[in-house]
């Protein structure tokens, strides 16, 4: 079975950004993750949203302030970590949709399926990393939208995962784009656990429609 929940008439590419294009894959990718999940968000203001949540991240009483917390000896920036990019993101819905989890495979999958919203994660899918948004999957397995637990996800049955990237298609190494548009794309599973899991749990920016 196939749970996708894109939307392909509305994913936001980072190449058309006015703030820091190159630089604004968390930015634009959390945007993406609100809109497949269907959270409602008010900070388009005059331009893309994503230029807004870039605009936050780059504050000195916003995202500069929060890294400081975070990790006072950081020398990277606000808008390349999870952490400081959910609090943002928060800050700016006004209310909890999203948080930091460390998670399996099994519960990245048990996550889309249950809550049908979105994950975003970081990975070396450019020589300098990449935030990209996930927002569904291919499996064999039957009725894996009536599974009640962690465990009971078949990876052995685990086809591809459904990618939502706002800086092309890594499958043709980014050579596929559209300036004004991401790329929505189907990718293997062994190629996606490749290059996602350096350890068996990774960190993941995860949405959920009603987060207490």
């Amino acid at each position: 079975m196939k749970l996708d929940i894109t939307k392909d008439d509305v994913v936001f590419s980072q190449r058309d950004n006015e703030k820091r294009p190159s630089g604004a894959c968390g930015a634009t990718s959390a945007v993406n993750a609100l809109n497949i999940s269907e959270i409602p968000y008010d900070f388009k203001t005059e331009g893309q949203p994503e230029d807004a949540l870039m605009a936050f991240l780059d504050l000195k009483e916003g995202g500069w302030k929060k890294l400081k917390e975070v990790d006072p000896g950081a020398t990277y920036n606000p808008w390349n970590t999870s952490a400081v990019i959910s609090w943002a993101v928060n800050k700016m819905v006004g209310k909890n949709v999203v948080r930091v989890e460390k998670w399996t495979l099994q519960e990245m999958i048990f996550h889309l399926a249950k809550e049908q919203a979105a994950i975003v994660i970081g990975a070396g899918w450019t020589k300098s990393s990449h935030f990209v948004a996930i927002g569904g999957f291919e499996t064999d397995q039957e009725n894996i939208l009536d599974i009640k637990k962690v465990a009971d996800i078949d990876l052995k049955k685990l086809k591809s995962i459904r990618m939502i990237d706002s800086w092309g298609n890594y499958k043709t190494g980014y050579k596929d784009f559209d300036k004004t548009k991401g790329s929505i794309y189907n990718l293997d599973i062994a190629t996606f656990k490749k290059v996602v899991f350096v350890d068996t749990k990774k960190t993941c920016q995860s949405y959920f429609k009603n987060l207490a």
